[in-house]
């Protein structure tokens, strides 16, 4: 594969052929790295693929506009999953509007979300050993926040930054509490 100024990368296998193929999907890694080497990427979208790690050469995509892993769409699988992301990877990422991360099981921690200024669309799910959320501070024009499956999360970032927020879904969240707003506090309901 040759380097190309590339503005959209779209790798998909939305049926795989044998189970072999789902559960062992095709490792992308190098393929991601060259496309984005130039930094011209805007788009890119991976279903069931396999991305162990991003790319640092992600990084040079200021222009990122979605990101999608199915990978911003970006699914990690249980088989196969995404254990960590570059602390500085969204630095740079002012162009970004749309992140859906999933399925990333063992991840601990994710980078800082302080490059994301003009993020409108913020999906985290399942991700079963983060321990705490990145502030919201500089994510001033997200529209839409879904966190879900989130058990061992005790305590969600300060809200008020989020002063275009339209739409907050919290679903089977971890042990933090509304505080009151919604009466008795009963952290047995996934609600």
């Amino acid at each position: 594969m040759t380097q190309c100024p590339c503005l959209m990368l779209i790798d998909r296998d939305v049926a795989p052929k044998s189970y072999s193929e789902w559960q062992q999907p095709r490792n992308v890694t190098e393929k991601v790295a060259q496309l984005a080497t130039l930094g011209e990427l805007q788009t890119v979208q991976l279903t069931n693929r396999y991305l162990p790690v991003l790319p640092e050469e992600l990084a040079r995509c200021t222009g990122m506009k979605h990101l999608y892993e199915c990978i911003c769409h970006l699914e990690s699988k249980f088989t196969s999953p995404m254990v960590v992301l570059p602390d500085d990877m969204f630095d740079d990422m002012e162009s970004l509007t749309f992140i859906h991360f999933a399925a990333f099981i063992p991840m601990t921690q994710l980078p800082s979300f302080q490059g994301l200024t003009n993020l409108k669309s913020l999906t985290l799910a399942v991700f079963l050993s983060l321990v705490e959320l990145p502030d919201f501070s500089s994510l001033r024009n997200l529209e839409r926040l879904l966190i879900t499956c989130t058990p061992v999360i005790d305590s969600l970032p300060d809200l008020a930054p989020l002063a275009k927020l339209k739409s907050l879904t919290l679903t089977d969240r971890g042990t933090w509490c509304c505080n009151g707003f919604l009466g008795h506090c009963d952290l047995q309901s996934p609600m």
